[in-house]
């Protein structure tokens, strides 16, 4: 659920999702990554008309490829993910293009819990956005 106020109507809000794994070090040196699990799923969202919005990823249509490879390399049902905890990413981009970053773009992150999972082993987490603050409003103002 994310809980704020609607914006433009070319606006878009944008959903990640990563396992709540430690960074990796040694794999971010050897690699030139940032050593934190890539996102396993991903959803744009036209603006909503109405808050708070709900939503759900699902792993048919909002997988990414790494969110889709298993653990094995076989086609079973068990991912490399499953079981973790999840950080949920979200931005309301207020021009709807993912590239960008504008000072009035709003940022929310929170934590799904797989111990406070529902009856279908779903676990739910809320999302507040807020204002990325004056920092952050100052390194992307020229951005567009």
């Amino acid at each position: 659920l994310l809980d704020n106020h609607g914006g433009p109507s070319d606006a878009a809000l944008y959903v990640t999702v990563r396992p709540r794994l430690p960074d990796n070090v040694p794999q971010a040196i050897l690699s030139g990554t940032r050593g934190k699990p890539p996102p396993i799923a991903a959803a744009r969202f036209t603006a909503p008309s109405t808050w708070p919005f709900e939503f759900t990823l699902d792993d048919v249509e909002h997988l990414t490829q790494e969110g889709a490879s298993k653990a094995d390399g076989s086609t079973g049902e068990s991912h490399w993910w499953r079981g973790e905890d999840f950080i949920v990413s979200a931005r309301f981009d207020s021009d709807g293009v993912a590239s960008t970053r504008s000072p009035g773009d709003l940022v929310g992150q929170s934590v799904a819990l797989m111990s406070e999972a529902g009856p279908d082993g779903v676990p739910r987490t809320a999302i507040k956005l807020v204002g990325r603050g004056a920092a952050g409003k100052f390194l992307t103002s020229s951005s567009k």
